[in-house]
Order: C-alpha cells, then sequence, then structure tokens
C-alpha cells in the first residue's frame, strides 16, 4: 500500500472513532426505559425511567415548553435540548432515580395545563410508583414552564408526597402571550424544603432573576427556602426562552446539576456517598450527544403495575408557535 492509501485509510479511522465517541458516551451511561402509569379512567402517562446507581432518592424532571416528549418504546420521540432532559443521565449518575414524564395520553401538549387540578393528580400517581418501585424520597424539579407542573403539585403535599421541590428559571411573569404563572399557585401551602436556581442574566420574558429571588418570600411555610444564582456560561445559540442561552443555563450544565444535586442530598436524601464512591460517578457532556441522540440498544419493554394495563394512542402533529418558553 503507497503512502497516500495509508494516510487517507488512517484519516478514515479517525472520522470513525469521532462519530463512536457520542455512542460510547451514552453506551456507559445508566440504561433508560419507558414506564407508562394507568391514571384518570383509561388514560395514560408515559415517563422516561433512569436508575442511577445506589440511589439516594428519585427526582421527577419536568420539561419547559409544552411538556410533549413523544415517548414510545425507544424513548424521547421529540428531540429535546430542554436544561432537564439533556442532563437526566448525569442527575442519574450523581445517585438518583430519574423520571421525566410526558403530556398525558388525552392532551396533545401541557402548555396552558400544569395547574389543572387533574394534573397535579397525575403527578401524585408518579411519585406513589417511584416510592412503592424505590421506597426513597421524591423530588420534583421543574424548569421555566416545568416550573409551574412541580410547584402546583407541591402545593398539595398530602396528595403529591413529595419530599422536595426544585424550581430552576421559574415562571413568574404572564408575559404577553402566556396566561399561567407561579401567581396561579398558592405557594404558601408548600410546606418541603424548596431550592431556587436562576442565572442572573436570564432574559426570557417571563422568567427575570428579580422574579426569582422575590419567590423566597413568598415561600413562608416551606420547610427551607434556598436561593442560588449563576452566571457566566456560554454565548447563547437560541432565542432568550429557549434552551441553548442563559435560560437554559448554556454552558453551565455541570455547575447546575452539582447545585441541585447537593441540595438534594443534604435536605431531602440520605448522607450523600462516601468521597471514594462519588469519585467514580460520571457527568454526561451535553455537547457530545447529538439533539434526541438514544442507545442504539433496545428499551426494555414498558414495566406497569398489576392490572394497570397501557393505552396506546397516535398523537396528531403539532406545530409550534412563537415564543415558546423552553
Amino acid at each position: 500500500m503507497d503512502r497516500d492509501a495509508v494516510c487517507r485509510a488512517l484519516v478514515t479511522l479517525a472520522l470513525a472513532i469521532a462519530c463512536l465517541v457520542p455512542a460510547l458516551t451514552v453506551a456507559s451511561g445508566s440504561r433508560e426505559e419507558v414506564v407508562t402509569l394507568k391514571v384518570r379512567g383509561d388514560e395514560s402517562l408515559s415517563m422516561l425511567i433512569v436508575r442511577g446507581p445506589a440511589p439516594r432518592a428519585a427526582m421527577i424532571l419536568f420539561t419547559g415548553s409544552d411538556g410533549y416528549l413523544g415517548l414510545g418504546p425507544k424513548g424521547i420521540g421529540r428531540p429535546s435540548r430542554n436544561f432537564l432532559v439533556r442532563n437526566r443521565q448525569t442527575f442519574a449518575a450523581r445517585g438518583f432515580v430519574v423520571a421525566v414524564p410526558d403530556a398525558p395520553s388525552d392532551y396533545p401538549d401541557l402548555y396552558d395545563l400544569r395547574t389543572e387540578p387533574w394534573h397535579a393528580r397525575d403527578i401524585a400517581r408518579i411519585v406513589r410508583w417511584l416510592r412503592e418501585e424505590t421506597g426513597l424520597p421524591v423530588i420534583l424539579v421543574g424548569t421555566s414552564r416545568g416550573s409551574l407542573s412541580a410547584a402546583f403539585a407541591a402545593a398539595q403535599p398530602q396528595a403529591s408526597g413529595a419530599s422536595g421541590l426544585v424550581l430552576v428559571a421559574p415562571i413568574t411573569e404572564r408575559g404577553n402571550h402566556h396566561s399561567t404563572s407561579l401567581d396561579d399557585v398558592e405557594l404558601e401551602r408548600i410546606t418541603v424544603p424548596v431550592l431556587l436556581v436562576q442565572h442572573r442574566d436570564d432574559e426570557c420574558y417571563v422568567t427575570p432573576a428579580s422574579g426569582a429571588r422575590a419567590l423566597s418570600g413568598k415561600l413562608n411555610h416551606a420547610a427551607s427556602v434556598t436561593y442560588r444564582e449563576l452566571t457566566g456560561g456560554k454565548a447563547p445559540e437560541s432565542g432568550d426562552c429557549d434552551p441553548l442561552s442563559a435560560h437554559g443555563f448554556h454552558g453551565l450544565d455541570t455547575q447546575a446539576v452539582d447545585l441541585i444535586t447537593r441540595w438534594a442530598g443534604e435536605k431531602v436524601a440520605p448522607p450523600p456517598a462516601p468521597a471514594a464512591e462519588r469519585s467514580s460517578w460520571k457527568t454526561v457532556p451535553p455537547a457530545s450527544l447529538p439533539p434526541g441522540y438514544m442507545p442504539a440498544a433496545p428499551m426494555k419493554p414498558a414495566i406497569m403495575p398489576v392490572n394497570m394495563p397501557t393505552t396506546i394512542r397516535i398523537r396528531p402533529m403539532r406545530v409550534s408557535t412563537p415564543m415558546m418558553v423552553k
């Protein structure tokens, strides 16, 4: 083989290895599975489950925007770069069982429905399943419009059974196009420990830093309220209310996840693992994963409680509207 042919072969091999790196990164993470629960009569709700090593608690991660992920047998059908969704593997790797719920079978999305009583009951169903399945405390974690789902459920503690609440870039303003905000939640009814996480330079018009700071004074009956504000990160690569901006902690994934998991260990979960064990925890860099990438290995079939059949529905295609808060 001549020298040029050898060079071409080496370049081809290098490119092939580079393409495989993201797949290897995902494959080395925790396995993901789709679980479908029965809710409200014949309706159902699917969620993506990621089980971390030696979990200390369970987390329900509520995505922003309209809350629709298109979950199916192979995982997420509609790619999402939402801060919580793209970091689900890292949360699991820090010692948590992670649940990422989709919209229920009888609604195409949750955009303006996150403060509906039936939605809180659906969340309580997830909390009960997680507690029964894992025996661990459950923390509600919502970002952007997902903060409405988390807070509304936490405001009904006897029904939800949650042990902690994390609000990331919470919706504190109604804005011009959205009718709901945390003003629609009875925050004084929240009694569990609360963590507020905000980017100082968040320019999304419904999640200003000033609004997040003011929430501390409204959570009068919470067991504790912790406010943390981050700065810096990468230059925006999306709109102000989209994931790849300060609103979505673009470039600050590790710092934001560390902050949340440390708080969870201190306020809600049992004592964290020894340093020797923590040193083996992995961080899955979101930037290394193509949007919507899922492992090639087949997913484990849906796990259903006894006498809880799965309802399978085909959703109509949605057309996104401008200024969707993610």
